[in-house]
């Protein structure tokens, strides 16, 4: 792949003149696989006009692997050969990671799997036979560390399309219509969800026009049997695109982020507030690890709740106070727009990839 006969059909080298021209090798087509590997290798394309596939195999020549989450003895064996016959140190191999696998919760679906001594070993040998590692949080690559000290942190954006093309509402509080609240998220966020149940029983059965939507797993049977009615769950999707025209045809007026004090939980990023406020919706989250300030400070979109404490005075706050709602949603989308969109962010993924190139 390094012989002077291949052409590489990028606009990025490194000073040496080492071509960008990375495969982004998925590790699934989920919202993981968007967010760290199809979104980036799309802004990287379309900005920098690099050469570059996304899959599970290449049909192209490549500088560069990017080997999202892999844990299987032949993909694994297969990154030993790539350095075992590679020319002039080419093509390099980045390792990319964006959850906790070694503090994972036992109550998590996936504990078993990532918990088994034999795929945490492949992990482990996957992310020290790379050139480097890319994850999309600092706790994240404190733990990652112990196995290769080439870490960098390329933290989760929001493309730029739906802060152009999705519409967000701004709603204040049209007289008779419902006040809806949403959360998101999978099984595994069941001691998450929890956290806020009292409230929403509370806020609920005092106010008839409270809705709540959920997407993804529905929480509602962790309610009380008085107020399952005021819910509904929105059709299950894998894609992102899919998610975010869902989320903003409901017409939420604000999503809950409830995140319990694990250390697991520490090394999650921010996502859920960034699609949120990229829609213009206000969030209530709790003040913990990625909700806590840290990523260019606190959204001003988002209003958090310290661990233990009630939700419902801000629940009913936001209620009663569109105005809020609105200066929240104004804010938080600019907050978005200035540090978290994908076109702009990926001149990071960009140097990340020259810098690993000319090592």
């Amino acid at each position: 792949m390094t012989d002077s006969e291949v052409e590489f059909k990028t606009a990025v080298s490194t000073d040496a003149g080492i071509p960008l021209a990375p495969f982004f090798w998925l590790g699934d087509r989920q919202a993981c696989g968007h967010y760290r590997m199809v979104q980036p290798a799309k802004a990287l394309a379309r900005k920098h006009h690099v050469q570059l596939e996304v899959g599970a195999r290449s049909s192209l020549p490549y500088t560069l692997i990017v080997a999202q989450r892999s844990q299987e003895t032949e993909p694994i064996e297969f990154l030993k050969h790539i350095k075992s016959v590679r020319q002039n140190g080419i093509p390099k191999v980045i390792y990319e990671l964006d959850d906790d696998f070694w503090n994972i919760q036992p109550d998590n679906p996936a504990y078993a799997n990532y918990t088994d001594p034999i795929r945490r070993a492949r992990i482990e040998e996957a992310i020290r036979i790379s050139d480097a590692v890319t994850v999309s949080t600092e706790p994240l690559a404190n733990i990652l560390r112990q196995y290769n000290e080439n870490v960098y942190v390329l933290p989760n954006s929001i493309s730029k399309r739906y802060l152009n093309e999705l519409t967000y509402p701004y709603r204040t509080g049209d007289p008779g219509k419902p006040y809806v609240l949403g959360w998101c998220g999978s099984k595994t966020h069941e001691l998450d969800f929890k956290m806020c149940v009292s409230a929403l029983n509370t806020l609920m059965k005092f106010d008839p026009n409270t809705r709540m939507v959920f997407f993804g797993t529905s929480y509602s049977h962790l309610l009380d049997p008085a107020v399952r009615g005021q819910c509904r769950t929105a059709p299950w999707t894998n894609s992102v695109h899919d998610y975010m025209e869902l989320l903003s045809a409901a017409q939420i007026d604000v999503m809950l982020a409830p995140l319990n004090s694990s250390k697991f939980n520490e090394s999650k990023s921010n996502l859920r507030i960034l699609e949120a406020n990229s829609l213009g919706i206000p969030v209530v989250a709790t003040d913990f690890g990625p909700y806590s300030g840290g990523f260019f400070d606190s959204s001003p979109g988002t209003m958090t709740v310290a661990a233990g404490d009630s939700w419902i005075p801000a629940l009913t706050h936001l209620s009663s106070s569109p105005m809020t709602r609105l200066e929240m949603s104004t804010a938080g989308r600019s907050w978005v727009e200035k540090h978290f969109v994908q076109e702009n962010t990926v001149d990071l993924w960009k140097e990340t990839m020259l810098n690993v190139l000319s090592q």
